[in-house]
């Protein structure tokens, strides 16, 4: 298989290259295209029938596993340079004088913002804002609920707004940790 990055067919392919434990890179194969390699050689791309949807499965899940690997591996070096990086910071007497007049600067500010805030007039304010955020959390859960219900019931991914724009209706996928409350039920 060449990769010729001009091509749009290619662009998915080019988008699933993976990290194997010791860092090298492995290209996870398009639809329609299986990879086999012993241990010890090169892979050597034959192309043959579509993969069954268990093998589909499990391949997907390997490139995911393989994928939340390598994101830890680059949080981890992440945190040691960030590390570092704080360090000449907390090194430096400039920085840490500067810093200490920011600390005492900042404090004034909050002190002064909090006896504002405290004002019967500036409650108000706070009390209609907070009821504002709600109904505005409200609406948006709403919003959310009517249109999904209009993308199962359309089948469309898209709907006109009251000013006749189009807007593209979009769902968000993650993973999130499973909490050790729902492991044990």
């Amino acid at each position: 298989m060449t990769n010729n990055n001009n091509d749009p067919t290619n662009s998915i392919t080019s988008s699933l290259n993976i990290f194997d434990q010791a860092g090298g890179e492995i290209t996870v194969p398009s639809e329609g295209e299986v990879v086999s390699s012993s241990p010890g050689q090169s892979p050597n791309p034959q192309v043959s029938a579509a993969p069954t949807a268990g093998e589909e499965m499990i391949n997907l899940e390997g490139v995911i596993k393989n994928h939340m690997q390598r994101i830890s591996q680059l949080n981890e070096e992440a945190k040691a340079q960030k590390g570092m990086f704080d360090d000449s910071f907390l090194n430096n007497a400039t920085y840490q004088e500067q810093k200490q007049k920011v600390e005492e600067a900042q404090k004034t500010l909050l002190e002064t913002r909090y006896a504002l805030a405290k004002q019967p007039a500036m409650l108000s304010v706070q009390t209609k804002l907070k009821e504002l955020r709600e109904e505005l959390k409200d609406a948006q859960a709403a919003l959310s609920s009517y249109v999904e219900r209009y993308q199962q019931t359309t089948g469309s991914n898209q709907i006109e707004n009251s000013d006749g724009q189009i807007m593209d209706i979009v769902r968000v996928t993650k993973l999130v940790k499973r909490s050790s409350k729902a492991s044990k039920s």
